[in-house]
């Protein structure tokens, strides 16, 4: 999980933290397209960038996200990390074999292509 950070980039903590998070939370509900559209540029790579952030309404239970964006998954989870945080602890659970492991994204990068051999 990311800490929360303060407009430098600072992690921050307790209370302060609590306090971003709440704030974040309502923008999230205020401002949906800014807030998720801001959020998908930051976090993840694009191959193909939605041309819509959001359609629909959540009353209506017709909401679509992301329209016409394309990412790939693995790259967002696993490749994208290892020139910066390659080494850094990292937990993840395989369902099929019920079972977690913790590992570091270069690790996580060799076995994934191991296994798709």
């Amino acid at each position: 999980m990311y800490p929360a950070l303060d407009h430098k980039g600072n992690p921050v903590q307790g209370s302060e933290a609590l306090e971003k998070y709440k704030k974040e939370y309502e923008r999230s509900i205020n401002q949906p397209v800014e807030f998720w559209s801001e959020k998908a540029e930051q976090y993840l790579t694009w191959f193909h960038k939605p041309t819509d952030i959001m359609r629909g309404s959540f009353l209506n239970g017709d909401i679509e996200w992301f329209m016409n964006g394309k990412i790939n998954a693995y790259y967002n989870c696993v490749e994208r990390h290892l020139s910066t945080r390659g080494n850094q602890v990292i937990l993840y659970c395989l369902l099929f074999l019920k079972k977690n492991f913790i590992s570091n994204f270069i690790q996580l990068f060799k076995d994934c292509h191991y296994l798709g051999k």
